[in-house]
């Protein structure tokens, strides 16, 4: 039950639907893949070109009673030649004390919206796509 090209049909045999839910699974293994190596990118790399970014996370991991948070970096020169640069979200209450916010759960808040944002630009593009061949299908025809 093989075609003219040595793929096999989906309709012919016992195996065709088993093929295509191999493909289906690869494609969504890769996709995920994709979303984390992203999520993963965009909460730690990110966040370290564009320190600002730390800030997203204000709402969730800073205390009650936060008024304003901000992103302290520092700049230090060790040696000659070599520059370490840090930064760190701190949370303003109204009396104007700053508690600084936990690595982790700042970093993990990120992780979430760096995924959440992942995957609605993939199902956009998904979504795009698909239109596009049924605008492109049904103009043909």
């Amino acid at each position: 039950m093989l075609g003219g090209g040595g793929e096999r049909s989906l309709a012919a045999g016992r195996w065709g639907p088993v093929t295509a839910s191999v493909g289906i699974a690869k494609v969504a293994l890769g996709a995920g893949g994709a979303v984390f190596f992203a999520a993963l990118m965009l909460s730690t790399a990110g966040v370290a070109l564009v320190p600002a970014a730390h800030r997203l996370a204000a709402p969730v991991v800073c205390p009650g009673g936060t008024v304003e948070s901000v992103v302290v970096r520092r700049v230090s020169h060790p040696v000659p030649g070599e520059t370490h640069v840090s930064g760190e979200l701190m949370c303003l209450d109204a009396a104007g004390c700053a508690t600084r916010a936990e690595v982790l759960p700042t970093l993990a808040t990120l992780f979430a919206l760096s995924t959440a944002v992942a995957i609605a630009l993939g199902l956009l593009g998904v979504g795009l796509l698909l239109l596009r061949g049924l605008v492109a299908g049904g103009s043909a025809g």
